[in-house]
């Protein structure tokens, strides 16, 4: 997973994405999924939408390209959203 996570932080910038978690988990079909929470520093700027199609898109090659295949579900999230998620 290490690799996820290094291509997301090349893909929309090292400065720009406070945290990465991946967890494996299953869908309601009962195939393997990764969930993948990007936390990102909305002081930085917003996502723009190419960049969140980029890493969509090289996600799932990686994911695919991997011997330990799973669909990606990636969610996108400001660093005062996931402050105000933990503190509930």
């Amino acid at each position: 997973m290490e690799r996820a996570k290094t291509l997301i932080r090349t893909l929309l910038g090292e400065h720009f994405v406070r945290d990465v978690k991946i967890d494996a988990d299953t869908n309601f079909d009962g195939e393997r999924i990764f969930r993948i929470t990007v936390v990102y520093d909305e002081a930085m700027g917003s996502l723009r939408p190419q960049d969140i199609s980029a890493v969509t898109e090289k996600l799932w090659e990686l994911m695919s390209s991997e011997e330990d295949k799973a669909f990606p579900v990636t969610s996108f999230v400001s660093s005062a959203d996931a402050e105000e998620y933990r503190a509930a």
